[in-house]
């Protein structure tokens, strides 16, 4: 924004000062009534306010007034008071804390008019229509599969720009040009599916659209400033008149292209762009707020200016690092003012501030370590409700997280909540909260200010489709829950159509995880994987060697060490956990720590208020997240894709009717632990058992056949009354293989 413009209209303000001066006295006496407690404020003029104090060059206006009124101070920008603030500390209490409180921004004329009065994505205000766009664009125009589908678009465009550049070796080649050229054909064949360059928009009059769209974006509106009477200034400056005739020249080029895409004669393309896809979700009704052909208009008008401006900016930054003397060698801005205070000054080079710099994959690479220490700390424990949790994570430095889900549905769930759960399956669904939704809960709430879409990835695992070599997806097209409210509604839709299998294998979840991972181009997350029972030993792994199921699980939380991404293991149910307690210290050769066991059955049955056993639980599950993440920074690991991933597919959830688990009745035994677990040979472990013996050393666990004196992990399922009762365990496990026998496959 020029503020020397301001001379152009200054005598129009002055015709209107008289309006000016009888509303100024107005709000006078109404000041005088009730003073708010507002920041420190320069003098001001009549009707322009401050404006006049920004210059021609206004971040150093700011600063030499921030010198004297302090980090936190008010302008008023003609009629329109704004709050400045000049300090890290302020700027992330706005940013962060009350960030809710502060994400509005405020219409603007240009941008209101030429995206249809805020029907877009960028410019609309916080809201249900901003969250649902939002949707849209992470769901459908710009998931992992959709910008994979682009790729050719990609490829073909740079080979014929190196082709066009080699053509032209023998002379001058403008790479500026070449740049924006590739940018501008790559956007208009995704948006239009046709190119850029040709006839086929009006040899250069889109381009020309685009130049003074962009012009107008970043011109000085007397409306955005004067809210009551600017539009008279905007008129008799000739920026009113501009804004209309962009609009209505975009909305004529947009109503051709997208009546193209619906003529019933045109040929179906082999691949879709934007327009097919935004008109397929018109005609499907996708979303609260249906979209019309005003959304698909400001949609695709923002598509073509951001990704046009945004290369524009690019070249801008790079021409003003070659050329101008005010850039240091490092690349970094330097003040032309003298430097006071000692976290600034040059000598103090371990506390100098300087902007972050770039890995390869164009986010922020790892801050000085001094910072990072202070910052990305482990969290104290001294906490009483998720709420204080929540902000000790934001002041640790945790600044966005991403939360995955991932649920057991093995079998031994049917028997593990004996003393916890009142004899009932873990996963019953009843009048109140079984722990599997307890820990969803609490985790859930705790993490929903760091994620932005609030979209969350769910999966089940363990399940007689899925055993212990895939997950499935909480809905048939694999879209996320909005929400860990929605992960709650949709898991107790599921429950009652699934079977419960085995073995247990974390390897699948978390190969999953990081997945999600690299889609979203290495943004960090938290995989929350909740289970009933350690990770499956077979009764064939030999002593002091790793079952199949340990081996994939260790490999894949050594491999998962590469990516943003942290794993807690929440426990619910009576366990073992010793062993996993192991698991969780003795992980080898991982890049960072990555993994954390948390006990919930140990925790949420003290003799201690909810909000206390919540808040405690938290707290054991979350504290170390904060110096994972700060790990993620200083490896380079966070933002990009790496490539490393696993391609995992999530399968379809089951749906068998005549499951029956969700509703499970207590045992009537008079002793459940000289009980044997409940068990059907269709759905439990699957492997060949070997012969029956009564001594212990031989003895084998009949729901999973792990040997308990090979036990590394532990199979969740095995209990000390084994050793009193192997009579008896030996006539179950006797049954189990004559059934197993007599029994043929469905």
């Amino acid at each position: 924004m020029d503020f020397y413009s301001l001379s152009l209209w200054l005598p129009f303000l002055l015709i209107l000062l008289p309006i000016h001066s009888i509303l100024f006295l107005k709000q006078k006496n109404k000041d005088a009534v009730e003073r708010p407690n507002l920041p420190p404020s320069p003098p001001k003029l009549p009707i322009i306010g401050h404006l006049h104090q920004l210059g021609k060059f206004p971040y150093r206006s700011l600063w030499r007034l921030s010198e004297k009124y302090g980090p936190v101070m008010l302008l008023h920008l003609g009629r329109v008071p704004t709050v400045v603030v000049s300090s890290a500390e302020t700027a992330r209490e706005v940013m962060k804390t009350h960030d809710l409180d502060c994400c509005n921004r405020a219409p603007q004329a240009g941008p209101k008019r030429l995206s249809y009065n805020l029907l877009d994505a960028v410019f609309v205000p916080y809201g249900e229509h901003w969250k649902e766009m939002r949707k849209i664009f992470v769901h459908e125009l710009f998931s992992a599969k959709r910008v994979q589908s682009f790729g050719f678009v990609r490829e073909e465009e740079v080979a014929h720009m190196i082709n066009s550049i080699s053509q032209a070796a023998s002379g001058p080649v403008n790479l500026t040009e070449k740049l924006f050229s590739l940018t501008d054909t790559i956007v208009c064949r995704i948006a239009f599916g046709k190119s850029y360059e040709g006839r086929e928009f009006d040899d250069g009059r889109f381009h020309e659209l685009m130049v003074e769209a962009m012009a107008i974006l970043a011109s000085f509106s007397a409306t955005d400033y004067f809210p009551l009477y600017g539009w008279i200034i905007d008129m008799l400056t000739g920026l009113h008149g501009r804004i209309e005739k962009s609009f209505h020249d975009f909305d004529g080029f947009y109503q051709r292209i997208i009546d193209e895409h619906l003529d019933p004669e045109r040929e179906k393309p082999e691949h879709e762009d934007i327009i097919d896809v935004m008109l397929g979700l018109e005609r499907n009704e996708f979303g609260a707020n249906h979209l019309t052909k005003d959304n698909v208009k400001a949609i695709l008008m923002k598509f073509e200016l951001m990704g046009g401006q945004s290369s524009r900016e690019r070249s801008w930054r790079q021409s003003s690092f070659r050329s101008s003397s005010s850039w240091s060698h490092n690349g970094y801005p330097q003040s032309p003012y003298a430097q006071q205070r000692e976290t600034y000054a040059p000598e103090q080079q371990q506390y100098q501030y300087a902007p972050p710099s770039q890995n390869n994959y164009g986010v922020r690479a790892a801050e000085p370590q001094w910072n990072l220490e202070r910052r990305y700390s482990r969290i104290a424990d001294s906490y009483n409700t998720l709420e204080q949790v929540t902000e000790a994570l934001a002041h640790a430095g945790l600044e966005s997280s991403n939360l995955i889900v991932g649920i057991d549905f093995t079998k031994s769930n049917e028997w593990t909540g004996a003393r916890s759960f009142n004899r009932r399956s873990l996963h019953h669904i009843g009048d109140r909260k079984n722990p599997y939704e307890e820990a969803i809960s609490i985790i859930g709430k705790t993490l929903s200010a760091f994620d932005e879409d609030n979209l969350i990835p769910c999966f089940g695992f363990g399940d007689a489709s899925t055993h212990d070599q895939d997950v499935f997806s909480f809905y048939p097209d694999e879209r996320f829950c909005n929400g860990f409210e929605e992960v709650l509604r949709r898991y107790r839709q599921i429950v009652p159509d699934l079977r419960l299998s085995g073995p247990t294998s974390f390897a699948p979840i978390i190969e999953m995880g990081t997945t999600i991972v690299e889609q979203s181009g290495g943004q960090y997350h938290v995989l929350l994987i909740i289970a009933d029972g350690q990770v499956t030993r077979s009764v064939d792994t030999e002593h002091g060697l790793l079952s199949p199921q340990e081996q994939k699980t260790v490999e894949a939380i050594v491999k998962a060490s590469k990516f943003p991404l942290s794993i807690i293991l929440v426990g619910v149910g009576d366990g073992p956990w010793d062993i996993m307690k192991e698991f969780d210290d003795n992980i080898p050769a991982r890049a960072f720590d990555n993994f954390q066991f948390v006990n919930f059955t140990e925790i949420m049955s003290k003799n201690v208020d909810l909000s206390r056993k919540q808040t405690e639980f938290a707290l054991a599950a979350l504290m170390e997240i904060p110096s994972q993440y700060k790990a993620t920074l200083e490896l380079n690991i966070f933002g990009g894709q790496r490539g490393e991933a696993p391609e995992r597919v999530p399968l379809p959830p089951p749906h068998y009717v005549s499951a029956s688990f969700s509703s499970s009745k207590p045992s009537h035994s008079n002793s459940f632990q000289n009980s044997a677990p409940p068990f059907d040979g269709h759905d439990t472990a699957i492997g060949t058992a070997p012969p029956a013996s009564s001594a212990f050393d031989n003895h084998v666990c009949p729901i999973c056949l792990s040997n308990p004196k090979n036990m590394a992990f532990g199979c969740g399922h095995q209990k000390s009354v084994f050793r009193r009762h192997a009579a008896t365990v030996d006539k179950i496990f006797n049954y189990v293989q004559f059934a197993g026998a007599q029994s043929k496959p469905e």
